[in-house]
């Protein structure tokens, strides 16, 4: 009976040291009942939230600025050199400058004349007609194509260019009015500027410093 009690002693006291030297391994798992699982479910809306991602703030872009641009142009300059020197003053405010060359017609006057002939002798022989009845301000003309005509005068005003043509009807002879035009060469600057630069009104300037120079604007 002894053997027994002393036996049972022993086997308590192994018992005893085996739980105090037993030790848990943080990196296994530990078992969860099911009991205890019910208790640890997690709200999917919940947890879905709490991994939800931070948005990223990004710093707003920088945009360019909006440059805009003002068209016109100026003119006319008689001679291409001060077109030139108008021009170089437009670039140097920054401006984009093209130069045109046009031909423009200027009405000159009235010229009454009688027909145009083949033969020299022909209008010499009105000529010398018309100086014996006394009458003045007459010229043969030799035209470009090889032909002749009699000027009766070239006049700036309509009405006594019409005067001067009646005279001549009363007289027996057929005068006709021509209108008269000069072609000169006109030069015009087309300008191109930012608005925010001295050349978006530097026409004001050049109209002032050029005679004869005006401004027109422009679709860019």
């Amino acid at each position: 009976m002894a053997f027994f009690a002393w036996h049972y002693l022993q086997q308590e006291h192994v018992f005893d040291r085996q739980k105090k030297e037993l030790r848990v391994d943080d990196s296994v798992d530990r078992l969860v009942l099911a009991n205890e699982l019910e208790s640890q479910q997690v709200d999917p809306s919940r947890q879905l939230h709490d991994n939800a991602q931070v948005p990223v703030q990004v710093p707003p872009q920088q945009t360019a600025p909006v440059i805009t641009f003002e068209c016109y142009t100026v003119g006319p300059f008689k001679e291409m050199s001060i077109a030139n020197e108008a021009a170089s003053l437009l670039r140097e405010a920054d401006a984009e400058t093209t130069i045109r060359k046009t031909d423009h017609r200027i009405h000159t006057g009235y010229w009454v004349r009688l027909a145009i002939e083949n033969r020299l002798s022909w209008v010499q022989d009105t000529v010398d007609e018309l100086t014996a009845r006394r009458i003045s301000d007459i010229a043969v003309i030799h035209l470009d194509d090889g032909r002749y005509t009699v000027s009766l005068g070239v006049f700036s005003e309509e009405p006594r260019a019409k005067r001067r043509q009646a005279q001549f009807e009363s007289m027996g002879y057929t005068p006709i009015v021509v209108d008269r035009f000069k072609v000169t060469t006109e030069f015009w600057i087309d300008v191109k500027a930012d608005t925010s630069s001295p050349a978006a009104d530097m026409w004001r300037e050049l109209t002032m410093r050029y005679n004869g120079v005006g401004h027109l604007e422009a679709a860019c």
